[in-house]
């Protein structure tokens, strides 16, 4: 696989796909010829492939069950808050000596990621 990559500059990525998946996006009925259900029809392959979707976007009742579990207290973190929010800075401030710092508050974050991106998030 690592060969026919590098000789044909692609990525390959092998993943499970659950069978209902596969019944909704058309492949399981293409063996059988029906050609009337899912990418047979016209839709694209990659909406049955949400590996872009974050947990929540998928599922938007987690953001519910995990406040239910944590508390209201929960902020949910983007990307964009990771480093920042995420190490509990929140925001910047000029003090008397001229100098900008973080300031500091504590709180307790949800770090959603799509999966995607997991093993980069991870690193």
């Amino acid at each position: 696989m690592r060969t026919i990559e590098l000789k044909h500059s692609i990525r390959l990525m092998i993943t499970h796909v659950s069978g209902k998946r596969m019944i909704a996006q058309g492949t399981d009925g293409v063996s059988r010829g029906r050609l009337n259900e899912g990418v047979s029809l016209g839709d694209t392959m990659t909406k049955y492939c949400p590996w872009g979707l974050t947990p929540l976007n998928r599922q938007a009742h987690l953001g519910k069950w995990f406040n239910s579990i944590i508390g209201n207290h929960l902020e949910i973190l983007t990307p964009q808050q990771w480093y920042t929010r995420g190490y509990d800075h929140d925001g910047y401030e000029m003090h008397q000596d001229g100098l900008v710092r973080p300031n500091i508050s504590s709180g307790t974050y949800l770090w959603e990621v799509a999966p995607i991106a997991a093993s980069t998030a991870v690193e």
